[in-house]
């Protein structure tokens, strides 16, 4: 298994995202550290809990930020977030306190948090940039 190192490409350019992101990971990498070091499928086991109310909070904080925004895709996005605590808790719930299967587990939400960030947030973040830009130039056409 590959030690999950945070790269700086990963961020999407929003701050409050990239924030939540960063310590989405660190639980990941937690979880990857306890299951190369420990084995103690308890423990194991509560970080995948954790793991879980994380993403909740984060795909609500995401949500919310896309309301404020007035997100076009974001009821589209939410679909995405309800399938993907789905398949998050599909995961875990699998999980048999075997190394092996806590491995998968590790690869399954590293790639899972890339993927939706790279595909999904990065969407958000320039919508939102071109969203301030627009209002930017509209404010700056007012004055004159």
């Amino acid at each position: 298994m590959v030690d999950l190192v945070w790269r700086k490409w990963f961020e999407i350019g929003h701050e409050v995202i990239d924030f939540e992101h960063k310590i989405f990971f660190s639980q990941i990498h937690k979880l990857q550290c306890l299951v190369k070091e420990s084995h103690h499928k308890d423990e194991i086991r509560r970080v995948m809990e954790e793991i879980i109310k994380y993403a909740d909070f984060h795909f609500t904080s995401e949500e919310n930020i896309m309301i404020d925004a007035a997100y076009p895709g974001l009821e589209a996005h939410k679909s995405i977030h309800r399938n993907l605590m789905r398949d998050l808790r599909e995961t875990i719930s699998s999980f048999d306190g075997g190394s092996d299967n806590a491995e998968l587990i590790v690869t399954f939400l590293f790639r899972w948090l890339l993927e939706h960030t790279i595909n999904e947030d990065l969407v958000i973040s320039k919508s939102i940039k071109e969203k301030h830009l627009r209002e930017f130039f509209r404010a700056a056409s007012d004055q004159e």
